[in-house]
C-alpha cells in the first residue's frame, strides 16, 4: 500500500524545490497509509502561477506506481532505494482529483483506496476533501487505542495507556528502556545509539500491563491505523508483536534480518519457531529462515529493527 512521505529533509532542514514553474507538492501523513485519512500541503509555492509539480509519494522499494489526474492520462514512478517515488512534471488546473494505482504480483495495476481532491488557484493549491473508494470490510482494521505521549517512569494499561494496538516511537537523538510486563511483554531499547536499540516496537497493551519507560523523556504510542494485510506478499516488520492474517498473509516465507541486524524471531500458534536472525554463528545465529505461517500465528520480534519476510513457493 502507498504510504504518504512527510517533508523530505537533509540534515533537518526542509528542502523547497522551485525551477522555473515546477512547484514541489508534498503529501503528509503521521504513519498513515493510503486507506487511512490523508492530509496534502503545499510547501513550496511559484509567485507566477506555475501549474507543474512534483508529487512525492513513499511505500517499500521497488513498488511500480501509477498516479492519475481526475482517472486519466496515468504517469509511472517507481520506488528507489530510500522507498521513495516521484511524479514529475505533473500539471495541475481548475479542480480534480488524484488517485494511485499499484502494480499487483500478477502484473496488473491494482488501485489504492483514496481519492484526494485539488483545487488549483491563482498559483497556489488546496485541497478541500478526503473520500475512501472503498466501503469498509472484513479486511477493514478497527483501531483500537488512544494516541498518548509519556516520559520516564512507571505507567499502567488501561489508565494511562488505553488499551491497543500501538507503534511505540521515541524522540530523534533519544534512547533508553521500554518495558511491558503483564498479559503483553516487551524488553528493548527504544531509540538507535551506537548501533543499539531499535526505531520503534510494534506493542500491545492490555488492561493493567505494567509500563516501564526509562532513559526517555519522549515516548509517543500511536494506534496501528493500517488495513489488514491477507494476501501473501512481501513484508517488512520490526520489533514488536505482529498478527498473520493483520499484519501479513498466511503462507511460506522467507525471513531476513536488515544488514548487520540480529535478534529473536519467534512464532507461536499453529506453527512454532524459536531462532536468533543474524550471521554470526558463533552465536546460533541463522541468516534467513523458511516458515510457514497459519491465520492467527502469533510472531514475536525482538532485539531487531527490519526483518524481511519474501513469499517463497
Amino acid at each position: 500500500m502507498v504510504a504518504l512521505n512527510s517533508i523530505r529533509c537533509n540534515g533537518g532542514k526542509i528542502i523547497i524545490n522551485i525551477v522555473s514553474s515546477v512547484l514541489l507538492l508534498t503529501l503528509i501523513s503521521t504513519q498513515a497509509y493510503a486507506q487511512s485519512p490523508v492530509t496534502l500541503s503545499v510547501v513550496a509555492g511559484n509567485a507566477k502561477g506555475g501549474n507543474k509539480f512534483a508529487v512525492v509519494v513513499k511505500d517499500t522499494p521497488g513498488t511500480k506506481l501509477e498516479m492519475y489526474i481526475n482517472g486519466k492520462n496515468p504517469t509511472k514512478a517507481t520506488t528507489n532505494k530510500n522507498a521513495v517515488a516521484t511524479f514529475n512534471n505533473v500539471t495541475l488546473t481548475g479542480t480534480g482529483k488524484l488517485t494511485f494505482t499499484m502494480t499487483g504480483k500478477n502484473g496488473k495495476q491494482v488501485p489504492v483506496n483514496y481519492v484526494r481532491r485539488y483545487t488549483f488557484k491563482n498559483g497556489k493549491v488546496s485541497f478541500t476533501s478526503y473520500t475512501t473508494v472503498a466501503k469498509p470490510s472484513a479486511s477493514t482494521r478497527k483501531v483500537q487505542g488512544k494516541a498518548v505521549t509519556l516520559g520516564a517512569g512507571t505507567f499502567t494499561g488501561g489508565k494511562d495507556v488505553a488499551v491497543g494496538l500501538y507503534n511505540v516511537t521515541t524522540a530523534a537523538g533519544q534512547s533508553g528502556n521500554f518495558i511491558v510486563t503483564g498479559k503483553d511483554s516487551y524488553d528493548e531499547i527504544l531509540g538507535v545509539s551506537e548501533d543499539q536499540g531499535v526505531p520503534s516496537v510494534r506493542a500491545k497493551i492490555s488492561n493493567g500491563d505494567q509500563i516501564q519507560i526509562s532513559g526517555l523523556s519522549n515516548v509517543a504510542f500511536t494506534p496501528v491505523m493500517t488495513p489488514y494485510v491477507t494476501g501473501r506478499t512481501a513484508v517488512t516488520l520490526g520489533a514488536g508483536t505482529w498478527i498473520v492474517g493483520q499484519d501479513i498473509g498466511a503462507g511460506r516465507y522467507v525471513a531476513t534480518p536488515g544488514s548487520g541486524q540480529s535478534g529473536n524471531f519467534i512464532v507461536t500458534g499453529k506453527d512454532s519457531y524459536d531462532e536468533i536472525l543474524g550471521t554470526d554463528t558463533s552465536l546460533d545465529e541463522v541468516p534467513t529462515l523458511t516458515v510457514s505461517l497459519s491465520k492467527g500465528d502469533v510472531i514475536e520480534l525482538s532485539g531487531i529493527s527490519q526483518v524481511t519476510m519474501t513469499p517463497k513457493n
